[in-house]
């Protein structure tokens, strides 16, 4: 009985392992939202209309902070 559970059980992780490598990456893995940019900490935030790889990169050259907060010059709104 304890074999066959352990079997079960590692088949269902060997089968989960699997899956993660075949399934294909879509748009529901993605992090939805748009990029906005502001001049200084003062100006308000406008959309940039770049995709999340592209706002990180200027995320990274102009302050480098989190750019899933919304202080420095660059932030990924989620909420857009």
């Amino acid at each position: 009985m304890k074999k066959t559970i352990l079997l079960i059980l590692l088949l269902m992780v060997v089968a989960g392992l699997f899956w993660g490598r075949i399934a294909p990456v879509t748009g529901a893995y993605a992090v939805s939202g748009c990029c906005k940019v502001r001049k200084s900490e003062r100006d308000p935030w406008r959309k940039h209309g770049t995709d999340l790889a592209a706002c990180k990169s200027m995320n990274r050259a102009q302050d480098g902070d989190n750019i899933f907060k919304p202080n420095g010059a660059v932030w990924w709104d989620m909420n857009c």
